[in-house]
């Protein structure tokens, strides 16, 4: 078996080349995979894609710039055919052949020949670089247009030859810059090099072959003559043979029969008029004849010639238009196809994709779909798929678990079924989920008519908060209520579990009618009699001593208990001993919750107001947040911005309001977008800032609507069952609301989401009045080299306390009530110390300490930073060193008892609590660290032993019977032998604001901010301002 665990365990080689995909694929869900994969292939593709396609439609464009060149060429053509004539006719004038009329015609034919040559000029913008050399032809042309037809030859001919010359550059020019030199087709790259090329030289050399006039100089017998004419004679054979070459070398890598067949007849023309022309030259200069057939045959082959290669000209320039469109048509061709087949490979390969897709999330969610039913209880039923892959393993695999899990379900019924006590099953809200038939036969209820009912139908005693404390039990006496409607004595014992994510309570149920039937009437009397003994304001006073002293034993015995069982090696007890001790601590929770709700109703809950930046806020509840829309795979999407600005207001009502949206909208949605978006408006003279959760999640129906803020309810039983949930936050967070002057407004559709939105004053107003605090002196009986502590605060009672606590222990004080005031008093006095309160209006305690830190004046003054606190507070101002909350945690009580350890052996510690439970506890728990403890049940036995045995430090509750702890505080402080016992308060009780008024009448170190000790401050102050002067009354050093 190790063997072959090893081998599933142990990573393969594969595995390890692979190891950094298979993390990464392990971390991303099924669309995400997908997607990623989807995209990796996409973009080699898409880049191969639109190289290829770059590539084809620059071929394109370059065959689109030779037929440019082409047209450009036709327009040319015309010009030079006309430019040769002019030279040949202005000979014939010369000699006297014609009249020099037609020569007139001609330059008025050449005239329209440049127009058009200029407007296709115009119409390409230079983009074959031909600008320049149209210029050098207009400009030649200009000045032979000038001169008379008749003129002198010596500067006539100069100019006609240089007109020719001209057009040549520019063929030669439009043949370079329009790609047609570098055609890539052979065939046609011949046929341009005899269009660009040799067939004008040749048509160049016959036009001044016709005007050298070799008639008269053969009659004259010029040497120099013939010697010019053999040149000429040598240059027209040269050129036809290279034209000759190159319409060949066409002919033979054609790709189309229509060039040999076009072009072949017409060469074979032009090459046998030339050889006629050429003859007629020889027989002119055999005869040496000015008349007669020689010359006239001389003159008529000359022309002839010429117009049969101009007419070769035509022909393959046609063709080679011809041989580019068809090169045009097969690119578009190729492009069209590498589309369409790209296309439909992709279309086949998305297909594909997205059949795998679907496929593997049709297993995924049968198999999310038969978990969801295992869950809730229906475990019948197999997964049937046509998978034949890994998947499909994965299918019998669940197949053969959910088997397995029927086998054991139907064991476990069958238990159920045949034992003698009642068994239900219910869920948190005590709803019923079974119900056995022992339960059947003492309820008289069959199974099928209770299941879906609260349990507090069958036991009326058992209310959703009552049911949740009495969880866990060993058993307890109550009353049953059958079907006729009777009421029988029960004994009910509760126990919790968790099964998954649901909370799932466990009924023993017993009849026992004939022992107690007596005594239901005792006890429901008792019962109505102290439900109506029960006041509004003792609820308040009294109710979170009454709730917390039994959680406080409740969970300090859970941890004694787990630690006994670590200690012991009884490892089977740890898991529901760190039950009892969350749900204990879930209740505390529950309990704060419907305390502050009492509070608000009392009018007993205090604003604590302050300036902040919203946008800091808002940044710190989603930062908060995260975790909670993460768990159902949703997206937060915050839009606040800084011009949001700051506002005054109670900044942890705020938070907890935000929080609160925010919470029950990632609870509501799953795989959905959750916004929080914050504006600020100005409405009849009052700056407001609206705060709007919305979610995309289950939305509500109208009459769940109605249900909305109301406590201890939500939307419906579905919601809580499916959700849970105590339906406490949104009434807290509307009464929060309501007190600071704003409210929270609700909108919702059925399956399309939710949105409330927070509406709240910027500048929020307390309508309490503050305390008035007469001024005290401090300053007088000080040395005048006291230290000076500097006080900066707003709150004059916390002012007012600092002045008597410093002025008690040898420090001179000033005070400032906000930050500008105290950046005045700290540069102009210097003092040793400063004491700065976090949380004022306008300038806080960070703006301050951070003038102060930049500024060298005052950089090296020490700053004690001081925030709120509460309840600890009124155990400082008692005169307490230290302060815990009930439920006490035994490192916290530890760690405090620490500083005051002494000689465990010589002096005890004195727990004075009137709960025998927590004396128990706390003794316990002292005891085993290596204390003496001693406990009295009240403050006047607390004070009996202080008289006979003064204790190390004293644990003292406040709520007692006799004397409690403000009246055993008071005493013990009027004995100056006991003042410096430290006393640390542990007390469940909410202070009131009459308490507050009460402490402040008598006791004179009050200190009403600050995560402090009393010592701890005065130590510190006295550290920093001293640098080492020693004070035994400072006995400990805590930062809160």
């Amino acid at each position: 078996m190790k063997t072959i665990d090893q081998s599933l365990t142990s990573p393969t080689i594969a595995q390890k080349i692979f190891s950094l995909s298979i993390w990464l694929m392990n971390r991303l869900k099924f669309p995400r995979k997908f997607a990623l994969i989807t995209l990796l292939f996409a973009l080699p593709l898409t880049l191969l894609l639109s190289l290829e396609i770059n590539h084809l439609n620059s071929e394109i464009d370059f065959a689109k710039k030779e037929l440019t060149g082409t047209a450009y060429l036709r327009i040319a053509r015309n010009l030079y055919q006309d430019a040769l004539q002019n030279q040949i006719e202005f000979q014939y004038v010369q000699s006297g052949r014609i009249s020099s009329d037609e020569i007139t015609r001609l330059r008025s034919q050449i005239d329209k020949d440049m127009s058009a040559l200029e407007t296709a000029e115009t119409q390409l913008n230079n983009s074959l670089g031909t600008a320049k050399d149209f210029a050098t032809l207009k400009s030649g042309w200009q000045k032979l247009k000038s001169q008379a037809p008749d003129q002198a030859l010596s500067n006539e001919v100069d100019l006609n030859a240089k007109l020719i010359a001209d057009v040549r550059a520019l063929i030669t020019t439009v043949g370079n810059s329009s790609n047609l030199v570098l055609d890539p087709q052979l065939d046609n790259h011949y046929l341009i090099d005899a269009v660009v090329l040799s067939l004008p030289e040749s048509l160049n050399v016959q036009a001044d072959t016709l005007t050298l006039d070799i008639p008269t100089m053969a009659q004259q017998g010029s040497t120099a003559g013939l010697a010019r004419t053999s040149t000429l004679i040598g240059l027209l054979q040269s050129n036809s043979v290279m034209t000759q070459n190159d319409l060949q070398a066409s002919f033979d890598n054609a790709r189309a029969d229509s060039v040999r067949s076009t072009l072949e007849a017409p060469l074979k023309t032009s090459v046998s008029s030339l050889s006629d022309f050429v003859n007629a030259v020889g027989r002119i200069w055999s005869t040496q004849s000015t008349a007669g057939a020689p010359s006239e045959a001389y003159w008529a082959t000359g022309i002839i010639a010429i117009q049969s290669n101009f007419r070769l000209w035509d022909l393959s320039i046609t063709q080679i238009d011809s041989l580019i469109h068809t090169r045009i048509i097969s690119l578009n061709q190729q492009l069209a196809i590498v589309v369409a087949v790209t296309l439909i490979v992709l279309l086949l390969v998305v297909y594909l994709w997205v059949g795998f897709y679907l496929a593997v999330m049709q297993t995924v969610s049968s198999l999310d779909a038969a978990s969801k039913r295992m869950v809730s209880g229906n475990l019948n039923g197999e997964i049937t798929l046509d998978n034949h892959d890994e998947l499909g393993q994965i299918v019998t695999a669940f197949n053969k678990i959910a088997s397995a899990l029927v086998s054991s379900s139907a064991y476990r019924q069958a238990v159920v079924d045949n034992a003698a006590d009642g068994i239900t099953t219910t869920d948190s809200s005590g709803q019923i989920m079974s119900f056995n038939p022992a339960a059947e036969k003492i309820f008289g209820y069959s199974a099928y008519e209770v299941i879906g009912q609260k349990l507090s139908a069958l036991v009326p005693a058992v209310h959703e908060e009552t049911f949740k404390q009495a969880t866990n039990s060993n058993g307890r006496e109550t009353e049953g209520r059958r079907k006729d409607g009777s009421r029988f004595p029960l004994d009910l014992a509760i126990t919790g579990t968790e099964i998954g994510e649901q909370s799932v309570y466990i009924a023993l149920m017993r009849d026992i009618t004939e022992q107690k039937q007596a005594a239901t009437e005792l006890q429901n009397a008792k019962d109505a009699a102290d439900a109506a003994n029960q006041a509004k304001s003792a609820f308040l006073a009294n109710m979170s001593h009454e709730l917390r002293t039994p959680l406080n034993a409740i969970i300090g015995y859970s941890e004694m208990l787990q630690e006994q069982a670590q200690d012991e090696e009884r490892p089977e007890f740890i898991p529901d001993l760190e039950r009892i001790n969350s749900a204990g601590k879930h209740l505390l929770g529950l309990i704060n919750a419907v305390l502050d709700l009492s509070k608000i109703e009392a009018g007993k809950m205090d604003l604590y107001l302050e300036t902040f930046a919203v946008s800091k806020l808002v940044q710190d509840v989603a930062d908060v947040i995260k975790p909670l829309i993460d768990r159902n795979s949703n997206t937060l999407q915050v839009r606040c911005l800084d011009e949001v600005g700051v506002m005054h207001a109670d900044l942890t009502k705020v938070r907890q309001s935000i929080f609160n949206l925010l919470s029950n909208a990632s609870k509501f949605t799953e795989h959905g977008v959750i916004s929080l978006d914050v504006t600020r408006e100005h409405v009849d003279g009052i700056d407001w800032v609206n705060l709007k959760v919305s979610d995309t999640g289950i939305g509500m129906t109208p009459e769940q609507l109605d249900k909305l803020f109301k406590e201890f309810s939500q939307a419906d039983a579905s919601t809580s069952r499916k959700y849970g949930g105590t339906g406490l936050g949104l009434a807290l967070s509307r009464r929060f609301c309501r007190m600071m002057g704003g409210d929270i407004f609700v909108e919702s559709e059925y399956d399309k989401g939710s949105t409330f939105t927070i509406h709240l004053p910027a500048q929020v107003v307390d309508k309490k009045a503050e305390p008035t605090i007469s001024p005290i002196e401090t300053q007088k009986g000080l040395p005048a080299n006291a230290p000076t502590v500097l006080i900066i605060d707003d709150d004059p009672v916390a002012r007012d306390l600092m002045q008597r606590l410093l002025f008690g222990q040898g420090f001179k004080t000033a005070t400032a009530a906000d930050g500008i005031e105290g950046l005045r008093l700290a540069k102009e006095l210097h003092p040793n110390v400063i004491t700065l309160d976090v949380m004022m209006p306008g300038m806080d305690g960070w703006a301050v300490l951070s003038v102060l830190k930049s500024e060298a004046a005052t950089a090296g003054i020490p700053v004690i930073m001081v925030t709120i606190a509460d309840d600890q507070n009124m155990g400082y101002a008692l005169g307490a060193m230290d302060y815990l909350t009930k439920p006490v945690e035994r490192n916290r009580l530890v760690a405090v008892l620490e500083r005051y350890r002494g000689d465990r052996t010589q002096r005890p510690v004195l727990v004075v609590e009137d709960d025998a439970a927590t004396r128990d506890m706390l003794r316990r728990m002292l005891e085993k660290e290596g204390w003496t403890v001693t406990e009295a049940e009240n403050g006047r036995v607390g004070l009996e032993q202080v008289q006979n045995t003064p204790p190390a430090a004293i644990l003292l509750d406040l709520m007692m019977p006799e004397m409690d702890g403000f009246e055993f505080s008071h005493e013990l402080r009027k004995n100056p032998t006991w003042h410096d016992i430290p006393i640390i308060v542990v007390t469940a009780k909410d202070l009131t604001n009459e308490d507050r008024q009460r402490l402040s009448g008598y006791v004179d170190r009050l200190i009403q901010k600050g995560e402090y000790t009393r010592e701890q401050l005065v130590g510190e102050i006295r550290e920093l301002a001293t640098r080492g002067a020693s004070d035994n009354k400072a006995t400990t050093t805590w930062i809160g």
